[in-house]
């Protein structure tokens, strides 16, 4: 049983950090993702659960893609417990059909088998497969995500919260690179029979050919699995795992630069920790922070001054990682909570006598699909607007294009009107994202 320094600590900590989480976020001031500081390492002995090296391992992020390592998580739960066959037909409902890129881009409708579905997610990850997956699976979105929060507290995670199963943009969809860590290991050693998804270089659909966005698979030494990530406002994410030696390790850096950045230091991690297992054969003394420095690897490759320089990432390196970019940023993750900064904002909170809790009325909005054509966008917006006339009453209708794609969404909300406006479309089964700025 893995027993890591997340893990070990006590349900009363976590209980207070799931209660004051929202309070916090209040209090402090708002930032942005690409203002604050992305990076986030962790190295794993994959037998024994030791950290061999982390930097901000237990700090929140936005998992981004790397979701839909719990996603899969779940649906081979189902598999193992004979609830769900790989066989079995996955329908594409209109909500899943209008989830925004990267996607397979089926319509509703549309039938595809559970295992055509592992291997869309494992490659192309595709968020409209994601959803329908999840519907399939669970019988709702909703259900679903409740499944990997339960599955994710069972595993130790402790820090981590699902409110999607693709991991597109939502403040409060977070995680850490220790509990994403966490997860890469147990899905390797709780389904080692459908690990192998995740080491599919590619995936033939309708006659084309899909290429596995993780670029390792088949270019560093050992290395099988397992799964990408990226928005503007998490970087490039990879959860990687290998085994050279009869030894397997696990990788997770949060927050690269470029995929090919992020690539090159998951690379530099896997080296460094396979030296050091090699060296306590011989009793040689070795971190992974000394094999680093000498050789010439980085230690934290995205300092907090690139960080804040460097804005947004670069559009062409989203395209070539196929990941989600719906063009806003998501304000930054809530730091970690501690004992003490639970007592300081206790206090802090008890001496005001009013602390003011939204944003500025007018500053969010939402989307309620993407589209390949603006006119079917256009449609949306007045199928909304038609149907869902009060939730959205007062919000200025708007097309985003990039990319190829054609976003539908409607601007001008307060906080609580966007997220009223969400709850009443996903009550309908339509899709809606929440996004700030």
């Amino acid at each position: 049983m893995l027993m890591t320094k997340a893990a070990r600590r006590s349900g009363s900590v976590y209980a207070v950090f799931a209660g004051v989480l929202a309070l916090l976020a209040c209090l402090l001031p708002p930032l942005t993702a690409s203002a604050a500081e992305r990076y986030a390492s962790v190295v794993m002995d994959a037998g024994t659960g030791e950290i061999l090296y982390e930097r901000n391992a237990d700090d929140l992020r936005y998992p981004a893609s790397v979701t839909k390592i719990m996603t899969l998580y779940v649906t081979f739960a189902a598999l193992s417990d004979g609830s769900l066959k790989l066989t079995d037909k996955v329908t594409i409902s209109p909500r899943a059909a209008r989830q925004p890129p990267s996607k397979l881009g089926l319509r509703a409708g549309d039938k595809i088998t559970v295992e055509q579905a592992i291997f869309a997610l494992c490659t192309k990850s595709a968020n409209d497969v994601a959803v329908a997956l999840a519907e399939r699976v669970a019988g709702s979105e909703a259900k679903f995500e409740k499944r990997m929060n339960e599955r994710a507290r069972k595993l130790g995670m402790t820090k981590t919260r699902f409110v999607n199963p693709h991991g597109l943009p939502d403040p409060r969809h977070v995680s850490t690179a220790h509990d994403l860590a966490i997860l890469s290991r147990a899905v390797q050693r709780d389904f080692p029979k459908y690990y192998a998804y995740f080491g599919a270089q590619s995936f033939t659909f309708r006659g084309h050919r899909i290429r596995n966005h993780n670029g390792l698979l088949g270019q560093a030494p050992g290395v099988d699995g397992i799964k990408t990530g990226y928005t503007r406002a998490s970087g490039f994410n990879l959860a990687a795992s290998g085994v050279r030696d009869g030894r397997r390790l696990i990788v997770v850096v949060l927050g690269g630069r470029s995929p090919r950045s992020r690539n090159d230091h998951v690379s530099q991690l896997l080296d460094a920790g396979f030296a050091v297992l090699r060296a306590r054969k011989t009793d040689k003394p070795l971190t992974i922070a000394g094999y680093l420095a000498g050789h010439g690897g980085e230690a934290t490759p995205v300092s907090d001054e690139t960080a804040t320089a460097m804005g947004d990432d670069d559009e062409t390196d989203a395209g070539e990682e196929g990941e989600e970019d719906v063009g806003v940023e998501t304000p930054a993750p809530t730091p970690a909570v501690t004992p003490a900064a639970v007592r300081e904002t206790k206090a802090k909170a008890k001496a005001e006598t009013k602390v003011e809790t939204k944003v500025e009325t007018g500053d969010w909005q939402i989307q309620v699909g993407a589209f390949k054509k603006r006119a079917d966008a256009n449609a949306a917006l007045k199928d909304v607007r038609k149907r869902f006339k009060a939730q959205v009453e007062g919000a200025a209708e708007t097309v985003s294009s990039a990319g190829g794609w054609h976003r539908a969404r409607f601007t001008g909300l307060s906080e609580d009107a966007a997220g009223a406006a969400c709850e009443a479309l996903k009550s309908r089964k339509l899709p809606c994202l929440v996004l700030h700025g």
